[in-house]
């Protein structure tokens, strides 16, 4: 890239709430990167009648976010059985700009048929609940969890929007 910018900062939190060995756990993360391109484009073809002869340039610029948090509660009943409930979230944006310029009577302008910004964007919200019981040989484990997923996608050309439930 001819230029990238970059920010990843991360959080984690425990505190052991008993003797047993129970816990309460939160942590959080967030990226941010940016990144520039240019590139000089020259196509030729005789192929066709007339020939075709196009030369563009393109600035393309991607920017990608991504946020994530959790709370987990790790409750140690007896040293066999061991319960974990939680909530999670996690947000993800991309935008890419394509920027498509050609020439035109020794001119660089805007070709705006090429010129597209793209936006995707996604949000994932989650909770469950687990049970982990040791026996001298055997561990017997149980759980559930709740997703919900959201989509959501942008640009020039289409749109799309999805939501969808997740039941494990």
């Amino acid at each position: 890239p001819d230029s990238l910018s970059q920010i990843n900062v991360a959080f984690n939190f425990i505190r052991k709430v008993s003797e047993k060995g129970s816990s309460l756990i939160i942590d959080a993360a967030y990226l941010y990167s940016k990144e520039k391109y240019s590139e000089d484009n020259y196509l030729h073809s005789t192929d066709v009648t007339p020939a075709i002869e196009l030369k563009t340039f393109d600035l393309s610029q991607n920017t990608n976010r991504m946020a994530t948090g959790g709370l987990k509660y790790k409750w140690v009943v007896t040293p066999a059985l061991i319960l974990e409930t939680g909530a999670k979230f996690n947000h993800t944006k991309f935008v890419s700009n394509i920027h498509t310029n050609k020439m035109e009577s020794g001119k660089w302008v805007l070709d705006t048929e090429n010129t597209d910004e793209y936006t995707y964007r996604e949000d994932i919200w989650a909770g469950y609940i687990n049970g982990t019981y040791n026996l001298s040989k055997w561990n017997l484990m149980a759980g559930l969890r709740y997703e919900l997923t959201s989509r959501d996608m942008t640009s020039k050309y289409f749109s799309s929007r999805t939501a969808k439930n997740n039941y494990n």
